[in-house]
Formats: C-alpha cells, structure tokens, sequence
C-alpha cells in the first residue's frame, strides 16, 4: 500500500496568517515580508518547507509636478516639486541639480541659471528629470576687459520666448536695441564707451502655457 500524497499552502506576511491565503500563487498589495509554508504528506513522511521572501511595492506616481513659484525676475527663486500616489508605503524622494536626495521637494533662495530636478522612489525603480530655467537680470556689470563680468544680458534668457530688449540712458534715450539671443551690452555706443552710470532697460517677454505678453522694465549700473 502507498502512501498518501497531498500539500497545502499557507501564506503569512510579517508573519501573520492572511485568512484564505492558501492557494500556490498570492496576489499582494503592501509590501513586507511573505512567508509560505508547503506542508503535507509523502509515504507517510511529513514535510514542512516556509519559505521567505521580502516584496517591497515600487511604482511611478499617479501625479507629479514641478513648478517655480517666485516672479520671473525675483533676485531668488524658489523651485517646488511634488509627487503623490494612493499607495502610502510609496515615498518619493527629490534632487535639485544632482545633489543629495531629500524627502523636502522644496528649493529655496536658488540663483537665476538653468538648474535640474530629480524625483526618485529612492530604490532606483522610477526616476525622472526636469529642466527649470530661472530667469533674471545682472544689476550691473564691469565692461574693464578683464574676461570677468564684461557684458549685462538677461541671465536665462533661453528659457522663455524674449520679442524685445531696450536699453535706455538716464534721460530715457534709447542707447540700445539688444539681440534676444546675442551677447548683450558690452559697455559700448556707436564705438565709444558708455559713462559709469545707471541704465535703464525694458524686456518684452512671452510667459505661461496661454503665451501672455508681458513687459518688466528696471535698472542697472555700468561700473568702470
């Protein structure tokens, strides 16, 4: 006579029993730590095999989003990025141009140039990265030659559409049309050196997704 074959399944997580769990195949939803234990008889010999398994749940957010919530032409910037998902064991982490991560997807006091932001699910499962472009404007500049701060242009000034730079001298007189993509001012009008002064100038700019016109107008200086 044979003896009888016959197994059972009994999975558990932190090493609690899931009630009705004792199929050979388990769907999860959380992570932590499964266990299966496969028990039954073979000849009449028992045998106990658990086996364990740690799952830890990963996944893209259902919504994230980066965004700059200071003025175009703040003299800092603040750069805010968020991530969410339904599942609470999922957390996001966030870089800003490639330093260490934190769970704080909130920059602040960050200087006018092109900077990158980084979220992450920490595990190296999901990762994204979106260029920010900061925008804003020298408040003077040293046209000396010395290679260092020799020319004023819009700092940023890539990141958005730009129609129209102007220039202006203290009586309102039009020194200069500047180039939206050139050099900018290098200190120089019709060939002579502009006085050490204060200079006026007024940007034409596109901004936001609907494209809206603006205009900003301020100062700086030329330093000799």
């Amino acid at each position: 006579m044979r003896g009888l074959s016959k197994t059972a399944n009994l999975w558990a997580l932190n090493d609690v029993v899931i009630p009705g769990a004792t199929n050979q195949t388990l769907e999860i939803s959380e992570q932590g730590d499964y266990t299966v234990t496969v028990s039954g008889l073979t000849h009449f010999d028992c045998i106990y095999i658990s086996l364990l398994q740690t799952i830890v749940v990963l996944g893209v957010p259902e919504d994230f989003n980066v965004s700059v919530t200071t003025n175009t032409f703040a003299n800092s910037h603040q750069v805010v990025t968020t991530a969410t998902s339904s599942n609470p064991e999922i957390e996001f982490w966030y870089s800003l141009d490639n330093e260490e991560l934190t769970a704080d997807g909130t920059f602040d006091n960050e200087l006018p140039e092109i900077h990158f932001v980084t979220i992450t699910d920490g595990e190296g499962c999901w990762t994204y990265t979106e260029e920010v472009k900061l925008m804003d404007y020298p408040h003077f500049f040293t046209p000396n030659g010395d290679g260092i701060n020799d020319t004023w242009a819009i700092i940023g000034q890539e990141g958005i559409p730009i129609s129209k730079i102007y220039t202006f001298d203290r009586f309102r007189k039009i020194v200069k049309q500047l180039d939206p993509d050139g050099a900018g001012c290098d200190g120089t009008y019709n060939g002579s050196q502009m006085s050490a002064s204060d200079y006026w100038f007024t940007i034409i700019y596109i901004e936001g997704a609907i494209c809206t016109q603006k205009e900003f107008k301020a100062h700086f200086s030329i330093k000799r």
